[in-house]
Parts: structure tokens; C-alpha cells; sequence
């Protein structure tokens, strides 16, 4: 048994629940710090209780005198189930805690208790499990496509649970014409794309992998692949603007100091920096700043494990340096954030949140400045990576050298990544092939 580690039931009474209750968790402490789960009635299938105590798969919550009955020396029946279930969540934790020994860590903690609640052979459960690792990986957007995807696919379903062996062929086929033609909310026409679809997918079949390596379902039934279900990948048409366009919007005179300034150089400071996504931009620090260079590793690479990430050098030239001294935080320490988007103390969570409503603001405020600088494409965060990439290589830049600038670790996904873009280009060649025809009557 770990000494310095403590458990405990509590009834969380400084969170009033809309119903007048109160959330009931399971609090852990180690070394004076605590973290707090969130108690969930899952009843044992193999060991059914003549009573329903709560709602199966819900969390738990009680009033203030429930609570006092559940753990009184007597108390009814009802109250003395309850707590024996309680019980059972206290020496799971227990178990997991005293396999850890002097290794504990609230991380690892999380990792076990989370994998130990679940059910191996349920793809909801399998879906939720894995998204929540995600997060503990601070994979935000990652674990929400999981997310996402189990509710989908559970709402097709219609049914708690699901298992393994019931996602055959047939059942992807179906699911996939629902998504096309079912409404993505009540009183809407619009439906899913095919990129939606693909993306659930993707995840629906990683956990099934992992369920087949891990022994959790028989193998030789895999649904997947050639001759078997194809996952379809949406046509997502990319847009990149001319360099034309993008002196248009950095021409574009805002009024000094307003907002519409601000998020006019957020778009350009990410567009000149190599395209770096809002994120990348919001975490860079003073000290990524070196002499008249940016140095950073981008979050996504940040976790490759086959190899070092090559990290991203970008030149400071004189607008971004100007953008840099107009909004950038001050002091300029090295542990400062260049950027006044995230603070030092939020969340993996909120910096998350926080990403996604910058993101917003920029798109709104850089959509209304294209459209006064009369560029006719929708113009978006999403743009600037592109619009950087094309205009490297309309200028002659090779594939090499783009791909070492967007990061990329290998040529072939900057090949791809450049395929969609150059529309225009295939267009004015078009034309002149013949060009009399397109004078004919």
C-alpha cells in the first residue's frame, strides 16, 4: 500500500447541479495535491442488482441527506447497496494505486483507473476510453473527433453499447447512407460530408485495431479495406490566394489599434511565418525568438517518436517584426508567450478553447477586410498555410524547401499537399492550347 496517497467518497457540495443535487467523485491526494473523478454507475452485468440505484452509465449525484444515509452504521438496504457500489469505485482506485508503488503519478493514475472501468469489448466505450487519453496527451481536437464519432454512431446504432463483432460491412454501408441523408439537426436539410464520414471512420477502425492487437475480439472479421469497406475521403477543394491577393489584404488600411488591425496581423503574422497554424502561433514564446530568427517545433511533430522533429526556422522580416512590437506581450521574458492569446496558467483544455475562438475572431475580421479589398475567395486561417505554400511555389521555390518550411517530415505529403492547389494555373493552360476556340459564336 502507497502511504502518501489517500482516497475518498465525497459529495461534492460546491457544485449545485440544475436538479438540486450534487456531483459525487472520488477524490485522490498525493504529496498535499488532489484531483477529483467523477463517479459513473456502471452496474456489473455478471452481478445484477435486484434494484436500479442510479442511471446506469450516468454520474452519480445525491442531496446532502442521501448522502448522510448511504455511509450511516444504519441505514436501508437501498443506501447500504449504494454503497457498496461506491465501495467498488474506491477499490478499483486501490488497485491501480498499489500497482503503481513509488511510481504513482496522477497521469499514470488516470491512464489505468480509466482503462480498468472500461469495457474491452464495447466499441462506445472503446471510443470514449481512447478519447480520454487523448486529453490526457493534451490532444484536445483529437479526442473530440472520438468523441464526436461515438455519439454518431451510437445514435445509428441506437443502442448503450455495441459490440465488436456487429461492425461488419453491411453495418459501415448503412452507416455511411445515414450520414449522407439524416439531418445533422432537427429541422435542417443539411447532412454529413463525405469528409465527416471518413474521419469517424478512421476512428471507428483505430479502436478496432487496437481491440483486435490487444486480443479483445476475434481476428480474420476485419470489416475494413479492399474488397471489404472502403472509408471514403472527401474532396476538400483548398484554396490558396495569389501573392496578388495577399498584398491586397495587407494593404488593406485599418484604423490603427482597433480590433480589425489586430486580427488583420494575426492573419499575416501566421501567413508569413511559414503558414503556422493559430496554435503554433499562440504558444510561441520569447524565447523561441533567436537573434533575427523564430525557431519552434510545431505541435504536431512534437510527438513523432520515429524520429527527431526538424524544427521550423522562419525570418523575422520587418512586418513581422512591426506586428511582433505592436501586439506582443511586454515584458518580452523568455517564458512570456510572444502573443496575448494564452496565459501561463490556463489548461491544455482551455488553451484548446482559447484556440478555436481566436480562430474565430480572425476568420470574421479577415473576411470582412478581403471582401472590402475586393478578394472574391473566402479567406480564412485555414488559407494562410495554404497561400504560403503556393506562393513559394509559383515563385519557383522547390518541393524540398517548401516542405522543410511547413514542417513536413517528407517530401510526398507536401507533394500532395501542393496537388489541389494550382486550379488557376491548370486553367490558363487550358486556354491557351487553343485559343481561338474560346473566341467562337
Amino acid at each position: 500500500m502507497k502511504a502518501s496517497v489517500t482516497t475518498g467518497i465525497i459529495l461534492e457540495t460546491r457544485k449545485e447541479l440544475k436538479s438540486g443535487l450534487y456531483p459525487v467523485i472520488l477524490r485522490v491526494m498525493h504529496k498535499r495535491k488532489y484531483k477529483t473523478y467523477t463517479c459513473v454507475y456502471k452496474p456489473d452485468p455478471l452481478k445484477p442488482s435486484p434494484e436500479i440505484l442510479w442511471l446506469p452509465g450516468k454520474s452519480i449525484s445525491m442531496t446532502k441527506e442521501e448522502y448522510a444515509q448511504v455511509f450511516a452504521k444504519r441505514t436501508s438496504n437501498l443506501s447500504k447497496a449504494k454503497r457498496a457500489f461506491l465501495n467498488t469505485i474506491e477499490e478499483a482506485a486501490w488497485d491501480v494505486i498499489r500497482s503503481l508503488g513509488d511510481g504513482f503519478s496522477f497521469e499514470l493514475f488516470e491512464k489505468s483507473f480509466s482503462a480498468k472501468k472500461i469495457d474491452v469489448t464495447d466499441v462506445f466505450a472503446s471510443m470514449k476510453a481512447r478519447a480520454q487519453e487523448l486529453r490526457l496527451e493534451g490532444r484536445i481536437g483529437h479526442a473530440n473527433g472520438f468523441d464526436f464519432a461515438a455519439k454518431s454512431l451510437e445514435k445509428f446504432a441506437g443502442t448503450p453499447t455495441l459490440a465488436f463483432g456487429n461492425i461488419t460491412v453491411d453495418f459501415l454501408k448503412r452507416y455511411e447512407k445515414w450520414m449522407l441523408t439524416e439531418p445533422r439537426v432537427k429541422d435542417s436539410e443539411k447532412t454529413h460530408s463525405l469528409t465527416t464520414v471518413g474521419m469517424y471512420l478512421r476512428n471507428l477502425r483505430a479502436v478496432y485495431r487496437q481491440a483486435e492487437q490487444n486480443g479483445n475480439i476475434k481476428t480474420g472479421h476485419y470489416p475494413f479495406g479492399d474488397g471489404r469497406y472502403v472509408i471514403p475521403t472527401g474532396r476538400n477543394i483548398k484554396k490558396a490566394l495569389t501573392l496578388q491577393e495577399v498584398r491586397l489584404i495587407a494593404d488593406y488600411n485599418a484604423v490603427p489599434g482597433s480590433i480589425e488591425q489586430k486580427y488583420q496581423d494575426y492573419w499575416l503574422f501566421s501567413y508569413l511565418c511559414n503558414g503556422i497554424n493559430i496554435k503554433d502561433m499562440a504558444r510561441l514564446t520569447y524565447a523561441n525568438i533567436q537573434g533575427d530568427t523564430i525557431v519552434l517545433n510545431r505541435v504536431k511533430t512534437e510527438r513523432e517518436r520515429r524520429k527527431q522533429p526538424r524544427p521550423i526556422t522562419i525570418i523575422i522580416t520587418k512586418t513581422i517584426d512591426t506586428i511582433i512590437k505592436r501586439w506582443g506581450n511586454k515584458p518580452d521574458n523568455t517564458d512570456q508567450y510572444v502573443f496575448p492569446i494564452f496565459t501561463t496558467d490556463m489548461t491544455i483544455e482551455q488553451q484548446y478553447k482559447q484556440s478555436l475562438l481566436t480562430i474565430r475572431q480572425i476568420n470574421k475580421y479577415i473576411r470582412l477586410i478581403a471582401a472590402k479589398a475586393k478578394v472574391k475567395i473566402d479567406v480564412t486561417t485555414y488559407t494562410a498555410r495554404h497561400s504560403f505554400a503556393t506562393v513559394l511555389k509559383r515563385s519557383g521555390a522547390s518541393i524540398e524547401f517548401i516542405s522543410e518550411q511547413l514542417g513536413h517530415s517528407n517530401i510526398k505529403t507536401t507533394d500532395s499537399y501542393l496537388s489541389d492547389f494550382e486550379t488557376d494555373e491548370k486553367r490558363k493552360w487550358a486556354n491557351m492550347l487553343l485559343p481561338e476556340i474560346n473566341n467562337e459564336n
